[in-house]
């Protein structure tokens, strides 16, 4: 099984007073066991650098960025064009002049049935 890992999950496994560490602790260990391929894409890592940075400081963000051993999957100009906004945002990705992100139609894109199926954690 694959399971794609969101920047929330990880940024709750790296620090122990995040409310979901717990939970994010116990999921991982499950799907240790369950030996599920734990993967992310180019979009999570640099959501995840930039969190991780912010919440604590950028050398701890480069640790993490440098250890990361779990396969990335690169989102490409097509797997953007392909993906749709979520109900309710406008095509070009903004609402009152911010940009909004397109995690979850781009993750669908990326994560289609025509390559190797995969699950959300968390």
């Amino acid at each position: 099984m694959r399971v794609f890992v969101d920047s929330s999950a990880i940024v709750a496994l790296l620090f122990a007073r995040d409310d979901n560490h717990q939970v994010a602790v116990d999921c991982l260990r499950l799907l240790t066991m369950e030996r599920a391929e734990l993967i992310l894409s180019n979009f999570v890592v640099a959501e995840t650098y930039n969190l991780l940075a912010a919440r604590t400081y950028p050398a701890r963000a480069r640790e993490w960025l440098l250890a990361n051993t779990w396969p990335v999957e690169r989102i490409t100009v097509a797997d953007e064009e392909e993906a749709t906004p979520a109900p309710g945002l406008p095509a070009n990705g903004r609402r009152g002049g911010s940009v909004l992100p397109f995690a979850i139609p781009l993750s669908s894109a990326v994560f289609r049935a025509d390559r190797r199926p995969i699950s959300p954690w968390p």
